[in-house]
């Protein structure tokens, strides 16, 4: 009677330090992907985009638009709208490039997402 009581808590803590290897084995460290853009979040002065290469083109006398593609990542464009301060940024998301629980996705295999000032 011993023996199985032994054995069924030997096999116990063996699943216990198996399943805790397995899970620490999962976690990634978290990587924010709009760190990169942290300067030019909308209410920011638009003076970072001269560090961007950025594809300008003007809507009016005041409100002008930079637009990139990226080449790595998990966006393949960006587009910023501006004045003298960020209005808006706009990141198109690659095919997999975030994993999310919940987006909207606008157009198959491409996710938008943007953030928008006052």
């Amino acid at each position: 009677m011993w023996r199985v009581l032994i054995l069924a808590v030997r096999l116990t803590v063996v699943l216990c330090v198996a399943e805790g290897v397995v899970l620490a084995g999962s976690r990634q460290a978290y990587h924010d992907p709009f760190a990169p853009y942290e300067t030019i979040i909308p209410g920011q002065s638009s003076d970072p985009l001269e560090h961007y290469p950025c594809n300008v083109h003007r809507i009016n006398a005041s409100t002008m638009y930079c637009t990139f593609s990226l080449t790595e990542g998990p966006f393949s464009s960006v587009s910023v709208q501006y004045d003298h301060v960020v209005k808006r940024i706009a990141f198109v998301v690659r095919p997999d490039g975030l994993h999310l629980s919940h987006s909207s996705r606008s157009e198959p295999g491409q996710a938008k997402c943007s953030l928008a000032g006052e």
